[in-house]
């Protein structure tokens, strides 16, 4: 409703009150320990506040009471065990607060109850036995706490439970069989990521109402019970990330053959369970319902049954990292919903069989490190769907089939370390979503490159090396605007490196070593900012070094192997330059004439400046009191916005001068800008691209984007506007971004001094603005590029988002799309894009919220998530998935080890990187809707900077 201050205390005034719902306000302060005098209030909902403070126990008075209802506030401090007293109570939901302590045995008196939430919390201690005491519970929500010790039996006294969730606790010892015995009524079990141990109770068959049942990311061990087959109302299946290999040989798998009697069966997860033996046949006849099933990361041998074919309603199948043998099964292709197939990782051979391009839905084809050998089906081509193609490291041979062009819509393609040769068909341009990466190398490709690979314009990474391409390299390879990442070495490329890619300003990393390249190390190399790995060596280069910009960030090996070289800096072991004598007169005298020809039109410059200015300003009004400066001001434009001239920008960037420049991104090239006297400094970041958008609708995002003001958000000033120039005039932030904090220096090994306190300041501010740009905006903003490149850090280390919303200024116009700015197809930076945009999903905030989860883990790890330590198989997230909760310090930046020396300061640094790790894998999860929202993210974040003890 919008509601906000504080709830007053005198509202207990009214006497007769029965229902008091001020859910999803704006309320803070404490909740009024007066409301206890309301002896008729019967339902109280302040959920989705900010209240803060302890629960007054003094609501132990509101004997009338049936519906408590707290949820998502800043509520704090233990729960008072008054509340135990009020007896009618039906209804308890506390959940996503910051409530600590034990849980109070009172509880046991609310007989009445049939829900109760106490999810989300910092609650400590065990499970109190005396929750068996309430037979009328049906719901029962303890996930996301700290709570220890065994799961009580008498739990099982609940014989009303119908869903039970204690995930993310730190729970151990067994599965009590009794907990399955009684609880008839059950339809979800949530028991993942504690640390259970034990088997799985054979009377987990007596459940027969059970849809949902999760013990994953547990130390369960044995073997899964055969009875499975009398859970016939099954849907939801979760077993991964146990130790349930238990035997050897088909024993392992053999339940699901009884799996096959659940015919509601729609999602089995079975992966990284250790399970062993081969896939029974039986599979096959598993439920049609069934989309999901994921036997990933196992121990799986034999070859892959033909009866998977027969599993119809399909959509996601993982068998990858197992030991499978044989030959990829035809009856695959008759799987028309499949959208993703995972084979990677194992040891399967043969060619792929023709009918894989009956899948005609299929997204993602993942067959990586195997042995498949044989040509790539032509019939691939048919794959309309198609966004991802992994056929790295195979054994496949032949030419790369022109048929596969017609997969328009493919993002990432991998062939590489396979036998591969021929050329590269012309139409490879045809790939025209490819944004992700292209990766031919280590293959036996040979002859020219085609020019048109030129118009793979979004694509952000190519790797052609270790192949047998010869040629030039095509001077449109510099129309590849959003490279990133470039290896063409190891081939035999020859003439000069193109000044074209010079155009690519995004470039991080160039390899053009091993190849037959000459001339001279073009200039354009050392101005290239973005530059942070460079490989010329074992060329044919000759000429100078570049002693200036980039150049001299790289060492030695970036030039080796070419004898032509010389000078540069003295760290590069070249020998210096020498001039002839004679071309040193030569030059001496050309110079002269040039110093006098230059110092001559100086001067007549300057008397032309001179009069110019000296006039103008004799015509000139009052208050255009100086010439030279940029005002702050503009031309004012209605509703906050305001419009410069070109020629405003460059005078007051000195037309652009490099010693302006403050950096380079994806959206443009920032400069500063000195205005109003000398005395103010804003940033103008001119936009790159030709944009075929209209001014009226340019004008509109800006008007949106100049009306947020947010303390975390830096904040646009005006614009700049015509058919071939466009500007943003911003909000100057000078102590550089997070990126330059997180690795000085551009190095991961270098020193951070951001303390942890820092850091997770950091984070909060950037959740804040996020909040407000998903939440709090009239008008909804995506970003799209949140990366820590673009967080501002002011002298306060107060964070600041730069660059929200002006992917929409460079894209095409959308008229009908006024409630979302956002861009129209693939951004971002490698590393920081959500998985759901590869595979051709519509931009939304789900999508920000992965990218800050990215950077989350970064904050905390100093991990950048395109470094070289992760591959294919583990990326960051993975990494630090593997050692949380139990080992999460092995992930943690050293830095912050190092200042926490102490053992309880090691403690204290472990839960707090614990809880900001939560929030970071919490925000990166594959599937966009099991992402929170960014309010839950600021309010996990704050409850984390509160309990801090050393902070």
């Amino acid at each position: 409703m919008g509601l906000q201050g504080r709830i007053s205390p005198f509202i207990s005034k009214l006497s007769l009150l029965t229902n008091l719902s001020l859910q999803s306000n704006r309320f803070h302060g404490q909740i009024p320990s007066s409301l206890g005098i309301l002896k008729d209030l019967a339902f109280l909902n302040l959920s989705s506040n900010k209240l803060e403070g302890s629960i007054p126990g003094s609501l132990h008075g509101c004997q009338s009471l049936k519906v408590i209802d707290l949820t998502y506030n800043n509520l704090s401090g233990v729960l008072p065990k008054e509340l135990g007293w009020v007896k009618n109570l039906t209804y308890l939901a506390l959940s996503v607060n910051s409530l600590s302590g034990v849980l109070p045995a009172s509880l046991l008196n609310l007989t009445e109850l049939t829900q109760l939430e106490l999810a989300v919390n910092y609650f400590t201690g065990k499970i109190p036995p005396e929750l068996g005491a309430l037979r009328k519970l049906e719901i029962l929500y303890l996930h996301t706490n700290y709570l220890e010790g065994s799961i009580p039996a008498v739990i099982g006294n609940c014989t009303a439970l119908r869903e039970i969730t204690l995930i993310e606790n730190m729970l151990n010892g067994e599965i009590p069989s009794d907990l399955f015995a009684k609880l008839k009524n059950m339809q979800k079990m949530y028991m993942s990521n504690n640390k259970l141990s034990g088997s799985i109770p054979v009377t987990l068959s007596n459940l027969s109402q059970l849809i949902l049942f999760d013990v994953s990311l547990n130390n369960l061990e044995g073997q899964v019970p055969a009875g499975l087959g009398k859970l016939e109302n099954l849907e939801n299946f979760y077993l991964h990330s146990n130790n349930l290999g238990g035997g050897s040989g088909n024993s392992s798998l053999s339940f699901l053959t009884a799996l096959t009697n659940c015919s509601y069966l729609q999602k089995l997860h079975l992966g990284s369970c250790l399970f062993t033996g081969n896939l029974p046949s039986s599979i096959g006849d598993l439920s049609k319902d069934l989309y999901y099933l994921n036997l990933f990361d196992n121990h799986i041998t034999g070859s892959i049954p033909d009866s998977l074919g027969n599993l119809s309603g399909l959509v996601t199948l993982y068998l990858s990292y197992n030991r499978l043998e044989g030959k990829i099964p035809s009856s695959l292709g008759k799987l028309s919903n499949l959208q993703r197939l995972y084979l990677g990782n194992n040891r399967i051979i043969g060619p792929m069989p023709d009918d894989l391009g009956m899948m005609s839905n299929v997204g993602v084809l993942e067959f990586g490190n195997n042995s498949i050998g044989g040509p790539i089906p032509p019939s691939l081509g048919n794959l309309s769907q198609l966004r991802y193609l992994y056929l790295s490291r195979n054994r496949l041979s032949g030419k790369f089939p022109i048929e596969l062009t017609q997969c328009s819509l493919i993002m990432l393609l991998d062939l590489s370390f396979n036998n591969l040769q021929g050329s590269v068909p012309v139409q490879i341009d045809r790939f025209s979503n490819l944004a992700l990466s292209l990766n031919l190398s280590n293959n036996n490709f040979e002859g020219q490159l085609p020019a048109s690979i030129g118009k793979l314009v979004f694509v952000q990474a190519i790797d052609l090396s270790g192949n047998q391409f010869s040629g030039s390299i095509p001077t449109l390879m510099g129309s590849c605007i959003s490279l990133a990442y470039l290896n063409m070495s190891n081939n035999i490329f020859e003439g000069t490196i193109p000044e074209s890619l010079k155009l690519i300003t995004q470039l991080e990393v160039l390899d053009l070593s091993l190849n037959r390249l000459n001339g001279s190390i073009p200039i354009w190399i050392a101005k290239a900012q973005m530059i942070k790995n460079l490989n010329l060596s074992y060329n044919r280069l000759s000429g100078e070094i570049p002693d200036t910009g980039r150049i001299k960030s790289f060492n030695r090996s970036s030039f080796l192997g070419n004898v032509g070289l010389c000078g540069g800096s003295a760290l590069l072991g070249r020998p210096p330059c020498v001039v002839q004598k004679r071309e040193y007169i030569i030059r001496k005298s050309i110079l002269y004439s040039l110093v006098a020809a230059v110092a001559f039109v100086c001067v007549l410059v300057a008397v032309f400046i001179y009069c110019f200015f000296f006039f103008r300003k004799q015509d000139s009004k009052p208050e255009h009191r100086e010439h030279g400066m940029l005002r702050v001001m503009g031309s004012p434009s209605h509703r906050g916005s305001r419009t410069f001239t070109q020629r405003e920008l460059e005078i007051a960037t000195g037309e652009f001068n490099e010693a302006h420049l403050l950096g380079r991104g994806t959206f443009g090239t920032v400069y500063k800008a000195i205005v109003d006297d000398g005395n103010t400094i804003m940033a103008v970041k001119v936009l790159h691209g030709d944009s075929i958008q209209s001014y009226k609708s340019f004008k509109r995002e800006c008007q949106i984007m100049s009306e947020i003001k947010h303390r975390n958000l830096v904040r646009m000033v005006g614009y700049t506007w015509n058919t071939q120039f466009k500007a943003l005039i911003l909000e100057y932030v000078g102590n550089g971004n997070l990126a330059e904090h997180l690795y000085p220096g551009g190095l991961e090994e270098g020193a951070c001094e951001l303390t942890l306190w820092e850091r997770l300041s950091i984070a909060i501010d950037v959740a804040n603005g996020l909040e407000y740009l998903q939440e709090g905006c009239p008008v909804q903003i995506l970003h799209c590029d949140l990366k820590p490149e673009n967080v501002l850090i002011d002298n306060d280390m107060v964070a600041h988002v730069a660059d929200f919303g002006i992917g929409k200024l460079i894209s095409a116009d959308k008229p009908n799309e006024l409630h979302v700015s956002t861009t129209h197809f693939l951004r971002g930076s490698i590393g920081y894009i959500p998985p759901e945009y590869g595979q051709g999903n519509e931009v939304s905030t789900k999508g920000d919220i992965y990218s800050f989860g990215v950077m989350v883990l970064e904050l905390i790890t100093r991990k950048r998530p395109t470094s070289n330590m992760f591959s294919d198989e583990v990326d960051l997230r993975n990494w630090v998935h593997s050692s949380y909760p139990d080992h999460v310090l092995d992930v943690v930046d050293s830095a912050l080890k190092e200042i926490k020396s102490t053992e309880g300061a090691l403690q204290e640094l472990e839960r707090c990187c614990i809880q900001m790790l939560d929030v970071g894998l919490m925000c990166t999860e594959d599937t966009p809707q099991e992402r929170p929202s960014m309010s839950f993210v600021v309010q996990k974040l704050t409850q984390c900077l509160k309990s801090s003890k050393f902070m």
